[in-house]
């Protein structure tokens, strides 16, 4: 019984993990993308 429960806890840590990770990767992907967007919209308004 105490390793079924081990297995379940120990299965719900990782996924928890697997989706932490998933989440910080997306929201670097935007923050560049952002950051990449705004220097583009700086060197349109440049060239005016």
């Amino acid at each position: 019984m105490n390793c079924i429960i081990l297995i379940v806890m120990i299965l719900l840590l990782s996924i928890y993990f697997l989706n932490l990770l998933i989440y910080r990767r997306r929201r670097d992907n935007y923050l560049k993308a952002g950051k990449e967007w705004d220097e583009l919209v700086k060197e349109l308004r440049k060239r005016k």
